[in-house]
């Protein structure tokens, strides 16, 4: 029953609303559910090969929507994630990403601009923390570490490209999580629950200095199984960047 409650105050909290200042956007690997489930065992090697694409055209102004067009914001990624089963609950995780491009066209002159190139290095643990046979239900704990691999200072017609434009993320950052799954007996579904808390170093370029915010990242997800070699997803996931 507090299983049940818990998911419940994740959902409602995913459509709570509160008006902040803060950045849209961040350099580097966009935010992934990567080892959100229990997956291998000891000395299991795993690896992922995934694909993102990602467009953003809208704005708004606290929560009211504009529909104004001032720019398109755009990405083709590609990452490739390893596991490795340290030991039965103990995994090691890492995984790059790269841009195959990532850039803005403006609605007004229709000119567009873009970089590409190798974005972060994450480093992981995973911990299986509890594990419940008999109500199918576990917790990990996760703990990741990123390391600014790719370049932060593209040009794009002799201009320096804005932080939020460059393939690697420019600093290092600092993240640990928390995810609750529940599976039920004889049905294909799982339900997840995916917590992460981010922090980031300052980032010192040739003239000045910049730190992105602290990350919240809270997400409720429907896993369902449509065969042995596909599995469906349905996410709802709130992010807060403070300023």
């Amino acid at each position: 029953m507090k299983t049940l409650i818990y998911f419940i105050c994740c959902f409602l909290l995913l459509f709570s609303q509160k008006e902040t200042f803060a950045q849209c956007c961040a350099a580097g690997n966009p935010v992934s559910t990567n080892c959100t489930v229990s997956e291998g065992g000891k000395d299991i090697l795993m690896v992922n090969l995934s694909y993102i694409y990602s467009k953003s055209d809208t704005y708004y102004n606290g929560t009211e929507r504009l529909d104004k067009k001032y720019l398109e914001s755009y990405f083709n990624f590609s990452s490739l994630s390893l596991s490795y089963g340290i030991s039965n609950n103990l995994r090691l995780t890492s995984d790059i990403g790269y841009f195959l491009n990532k850039g803005q066209k403006f609605a007004v002159s229709d000119y567009t601009r873009y970089t590409q190139g190798i974005a972060d290095l994450n480093l992981g643990l995973v911990y299986n923390a509890y594990k419940s046979e008999d109500k199918l239900f576990e917790v990990l704990q996760t703990a990741r570490f990123t390391i600014p691999v790719g370049p932060f200072n593209q040009q794009y017609d002799g201009i320096v490209m804005p932080i939020d434009e460059q393939p690697s993320s420019g600093n290092f950052k600092y993240n640990i999580g928390l995810t609750l799954s529940k599976k039920f007996e004889n049905s294909s579904f799982t339900l997840l629950s995916v917590n992460s808390f981010e922090i980031s170093k300052m980032i010192e370029t040739e003239t000045s200095f910049h730190k992105y915010g602290n990350l919240y990242n809270l997400s409720v997800m429907g896993l369902y199984r449509i065969s042995s070699a596909v599995t469906g997803m349905l996410q709802l996931r709130s992010e807060i960047r403070e300023k």
